[in-house]
């Protein structure tokens, strides 16, 4: 995924993984990059959480959504620093 700001692109990278289905990841994507947005999230940090959730759902067969105990937990499996622990999503 790319975020484009006024300070210039930046790619944000997915986790590799294995995919089970791709149905309704960009629908993740959209929501998850909303709500983050939407409670004052900068854009890479949106971009970042909407990469996490689109990959728990790609692990699901069907139609499937993310809950938040399943982001929460992708966030703690991730040791990455491009990505933000819970403690400091929460701290925001």
């Amino acid at each position: 995924m790319v975020v484009l700001t006024r300070d210039g692109l930046e790619l944000v990278a997915a986790v590799s993984r294995q995919v089970a289905d791709v149905t309704g990841a960009g629908d993740t994507v959209t929501a998850l990059v909303s709500l983050a947005l939407g409670a004052g999230a900068d854009p890479r940090t949106a971009a970042r959480l909407a990469n996490l959730g689109a990959g728990v759902v790609v692990d699901k067969v069907g139609t499937a959504s993310v809950r938040l105990d399943e982001l929460l937990r992708a966030l703690d499996a991730t040791r990455s620093r491009k990505i933000l622990s819970r403690d400091e999503l929460r701290s925001g």
